[in-house]
């Protein structure tokens, strides 16, 4: 199966238990990524399902130990009470998912049937809760978009469309404070558009915001903007630098080495986008995309601050270079995204 989406690996890997466990019936259960990552790159909750349906389920070591683990690059299987696999994987999927970006973009994306949705953002006379409600609207399109549904206006609709989805949002207020201060000044006279994305979805439609001037203008991790953008501009950097030097990934990426837990997160956690996408769909909430990227923001920022090139071996720094190449391309299909 050539992995292209998300969705494909998830799918690999329900199909590949099933045979392990010889499923008769067709028994629906989750293949996910766990939140923290003690609990594996991927999890199951197939026992816990299946055991309804047969009584000696209790003989979990017989299951796991029938998992094809060589196949499925896996390296370590645990079982946790009261019925849920956690699934440790090989380094080898750092390229295969890291591929899989590079190649793909935005189309790692599952496809859903095309929907149409139609929002209504109710309280936007006030010139600052426009502002942001133009950044709420443009966010959240471009996350349907991904997902195959179609955002249109109300004055667009037709008697034939039936099935479209209408959606009311009544937004929270987004004001700019100096030393504390409320300023009179329309945001947009004082920030760039791209920074009002960043704020203007940094939290539920439901809470005000308030931008402390300082903090939004300085180039500190304090700052929204600066802190995800800079993650484009550090990748972009080193694999120029890496480059002129001389450093260049072999094909089929042989003989490059992974051996940085971070930097094997970095690339893991991108499987996480596909649940992190359906739920600011599902609740028009284009925040858990801003919170996600936050994360993992914070997530590269470690991992960065360990990088320590100039004492790592030439096939370590080969590695090192795939990572970067592989977040810059993540980032700015996040970055598009949310219109930066």
């Amino acid at each position: 199966m050539k992995i292209r989406k998300i969705n494909d690996i998830f799918l690999l890997f329900k199909e590949e238990i099933k045979k392990a466990l010889s499923l008769e019936k067709d028994i629906e259960f989750d293949v996910l990524v766990p939140k923290t990552k003690e609990n594996g790159d991927l999890s199951t909750n197939v026992i816990l399902k299946v055991k309804n349906f047969y009584k000696d389920i209790d003989k979990k070591e017989i299951i796991v130990n029938s998992i094809n683990k060589e196949k499925l690059n896996i390296k370590k299987v645990e079982i946790v009470e009261p019925g849920f696999i956690n699934i440790f994987l090989d380094s080898k999927w750092i390229t295969i998912v890291g591929d899989m970006v590079i190649q793909n973009g935005l189309n790692i994306i599952d496809k859903s049937p095309n929907k149409k949705i139609v929002l209504n953002i109710e309280n936007k006379q006030d010139i600052d809760i426009k502002s942001r409600a133009e950044s709420y609207y443009f966010v959240l399109k471009n996350i349907l978009s991904s997902k195959g549904y179609d955002m249109i206006d109300s004055h667009k609709l037709k008697e034939s469309d039936n099935q479209v989805i209408k959606k009311n949002i009544n937004l929270g207020k987004l004001t700019i404070l100096r030393n504390g201060v409320k300023l009179e000044d329309p945001i947009e006279s004082i920030l760039t558009r791209k920074e009002i994305n960043f704020w203007s979805i940094s939290k539920t439609f439901k809470s005000d915001i308030d931008i402390p001037l300082e903090v939004s203008r300085q180039n500190s991790l304090g700052s929204h903007y600066f802190k995800i953008t800079y993650l484009y501009e550090r990748t972009s950097n080193v694999i120029s630098i890496l480059e002129k030097e001389g450093y260049n990934l072999p094909e089929n990426n042989e003989g490059i080495v992974f051996n940085d837990e971070d930097g094997k997160e970095l690339i893991f956690s991108i499987l996480k986008l596909e649940d992190v996408i359906s739920e600011s769909i599902k609740f028009l909430e284009p925040y858990k995309l801003f919170d996600y990227i936050h994360t993992y923001s914070e997530l590269f920022h470690r991992y960065n601050s360990n990088l320590l090139l100039r004492t790592k071996s030439k096939e370590e720094v080969l590695g090192h270079l795939y990572i970067m190449k592989v977040v810059n391309r993540f980032i700015s299909i996040l970055l598009d995204m949310i219109g930066s």
